[in-house]
């Protein structure tokens, strides 16, 4: 038996080899996951369509939450409740929405450096307190803030700068917290214990060669166990560790922050998320905010969730209060229109709707009734019209064609056969004057409406006949200065003296080339035969 945790995160072409050796293994397969929570990041989410077909065993209490409240609120964004569930919280004072992105930013920050107060060690900070984002641009924002706190603070020892193999660079001290990002076993890339993607540990040293010692903490059935490694520049240039002060939500899907200690001023810390808002979809921010034990609290910039629109009608926000009220209605109609999309459905039923949609199209040609011929095409050959499926190859000029949906017809102008290239194809589409052009295979199959092998005669006639059958295109708008630009360049003559001074350049560039290859022969030749002795 095979247990698949978090397999919502799976996406389905990692579902269709697990379970295709399943089969081929007679392993049975459990998975456990939220389908309200994120789905994986490539095509296809199969869980909930599952969960949703056959059924599941569902867990209806949630432990993790220890205020009340806090479960009451979770639970009304698991319910599609938004407005209700950010109103709730803003009313506790943690939905804090600012002018625009980098005041939010400053909050952020400002609120972490306070709530990090009187942590006891590194480890207890990073169990009790995590920023999240949801993308890894505002998480390098976030993370170089706090280093760069930290730094000012005096909390920091020596540096070291590494220049990353995908672009940038990335300062770490000693003291930061850091997280592993490239599995390494066995000793094959660094030294020490085995490192995982995922580990968050803290910086204990920097060599002059930049090689980094990290040590973290792991769960073991004995409790929390200290490890360490030195990871060599190579390493962290590839891309192996960045700052851990934040993370993306996709990070942080299954963790549970919950570390408690007492602040200077008397007041307690208990297990606290920051949440930015912004660029998150409704999964995201459901995860985003359901990671806490303690409590939670969002941030965002007016100007990061309230569409251009809505804040062009509605102008700067008189007040604090008001601006929240704005920025929770905003979020919680993004939320509401991002529960679903495309990847909630199982990759097989796009395939199944292409194939039932290809044979429903062809269908529809197969039983159309070809256009009678016209007396002029009748003279010119006999008809030998029909409908269906043609070879690219096979066509003439004078066919008519359906486009892709089987809907509007194209008129076939030209045919130019190439062997190497394809099938040039010249055509009308209705309503438009200019012809267009394009190569496609010869193998290629396309849906003919009237397929009839006439000469360039028939070939007018028809033409001028498919134009008059079709509606008159719409009268055009005023041009725009682009297309003006366009036209007057297609009109402008070619200047022959320009022309003809570039030719000569390029002729003499071809006589200094053939020189300079005439001399590398000579050279070549004369070190075939060794020195010249006189």
């Amino acid at each position: 038996m095979l247990v698949l945790d978090e397999a919502n995160l799976t996406d389905d072409r990692d579902r269709a080899v697990l379970y295709g050796e399943a089969t081929r293994t007679g392993t049975k397969i459990v998975e456990v996951g939220d389908p309200k929570q994120l789905r994986g990041v490539g095509c296809g989410s199969s869980f909930g369509y599952a969960a949703a077909t056959i059924g599941a065993h569902e867990l209806t209490e949630n432990r993790r939450q220890r205020d009340e409240d806090e479960r009451a609120i979770l639970t009304a964004v698991r319910e599609g409740r938004y407005a209700h569930a950010l109103g709730e919280w803003a009313d506790k004072g943690a939905v804090i929405i600012t002018a625009d992105a980098d005041s939010a930013a400053v909050a952020m920050t400002a609120e972490w450096m306070r709530q990090r107060q009187g942590a006891p060690d590194a480890f207890a900070e990073m169990r009790g307190l995590l920023m999240l984002a949801a993308t890894n641009e505002s998480v390098d924002r976030l993370n170089g803030a706090a280093h760069a706190i930290r730094g000012a603070q005096g909390e920091l020892g020596r540096s070291h700068t590494y220049d990353l193999a995908m672009g940038g660079r990335l300062e770490v001290a000693v003291g930061d917290f850091v997280m592993i990002r490239r599995n390494d076993r066995q000793e094959r890339r660094h030294t020490g214990d085995d490192i995982l993607n995922g580990y968050r540990g803290e910086v204990t040293g920097i060599d002059k060669r930049g090689n980094l010692s990290v040590r973290w903490e792991s769960e073991t059935a004995d409790g929390r166990q200290l490890c360490n490694a030195t990871l060599p520049p190579a390493y962290v240039g590839a891309g192996g560790v960045q700052l851990a002060y934040a993370m993306t939500t996709h990070k942080a899907e299954g963790q549970t922050v919950a570390e408690a200690w007492t602040r200077p001023d008397g007041s307690s810390h208990r297990g606290t998320v920051l949440v930015q808002a912004a660029g998150a979809d409704q999964q995201s921010l459901y995860v985003a905010l359901s990671r806490h034990v303690g409590q939670v609290r969002m941030f965002a910039g007016l100007d990061q969730v309230e569409d251009s629109q809505s804040a062009y009608e509605r102008g700067p926000a008189a007040t604090d209060s008001r601006r929240t009220a704005r920025g929770i209605e905003a979020i919680a109609e993004h939320m509401g229109a991002t529960e679903t999309n495309e990847n909630d459905r199982p990759v097989h039923e796009d395939l199944v709707d292409v194939d039932a949609a290809a044979a429903a199209t062809l269908a529809l040609v197969r039983a159309r009734t070809p256009r009678p011929t016209t007396a002029q095409e009748e003279t010119a050959m006999p008809p030998t019209a029909r409908t269906g499926e043609v070879l690219a190859g096979q066509l003439r000029a004078g066919d008519i064609l359906l486009d892709h949906d089987g809907n509007d017809e194209v008129f076939v102008r030209h045919v130019v056969q190439d062997a190497r290239q394809g099938v040039e194809l010249e055509y009308l589409l209705p309503g438009s004057e200019e012809p267009v052009r394009v190569t496609v295979p010869a193998a290629g199959v396309v849906l003919v409406a009237d397929h009839l092998r006439a000469d360039q005669r028939a070939v007018e006639a028809r033409e001028q006949e498919w134009i008059a059958q079709r509606p008159a295109p719409a009268t055009p708008g005023p041009r725009s200065a682009l297309e003006r630009i366009r036209e007057r360049v297609a009109a402008r003559q070619p200047n022959e003296e320009a022309t003809r001074r570039m030719a000569d350049r390029a002729k003499a560039e071809e006589k200094r080339a053939a020189r300079l290859r005439q001399d590398e022969e000579a050279r070549r030749t004369q070190n075939r035969r060794g020195p010249s002795i006189r």
